[in-house]
């Protein structure tokens, strides 16, 4: 195992995505992640429980990953610094607000790509 296995569940590096190695994996990595918070481990084992092996249609396992995925999302809301920072902010009232103009001075108000044709992110 290498120490970047050690180190789950860990902070996600980035503020906007969790990477496929990073964060809890398993069911179990899951709901120890988030047994800190009581609501996010209640929930995701409510979900988890509900979500058959298989559906019609459907690869077998595919709802359980995909409960697995959201509630990854949930541990990294609650997790991430930056993630944190943001929703106080928010909560308190001291959070930059933009107007949809501020946003899109620099991208074509039609097609939304860059004036200056580089990335649109």
């Amino acid at each position: 195992m290498s120490e970047q296995d050690n180190s789950r569940p860990g902070v996600p590096r980035s503020p906007h995505v969790v990477e496929w190695d990073e964060g809890p994996q398993t069911i179990a990595e899951v709901r120890s992640a988030l047994a800190p918070w009581s609501d996010a481990l209640r929930s995701f084992v409510e979900e988890l429980e509900s979500t058959p092996f298989a559906a019609a249609g459907e690869e077998p396992l595919a709802g359980i990953r995909r409960v697995l995925v959201e509630h990854r999302v949930v541990w990294f809301s609650l997790v991430h610094p930056a993630v944190r920072e943001a929703e106080r902010a928010s909560r308190d009232g001291t959070a930059r607000t933009y107007t949809v103009d501020e946003v899109m001075t620099d991208h074509d108000p039609v097609t939304f790509e860059r004036r200056d044709g580089g990335d649109p992110s």
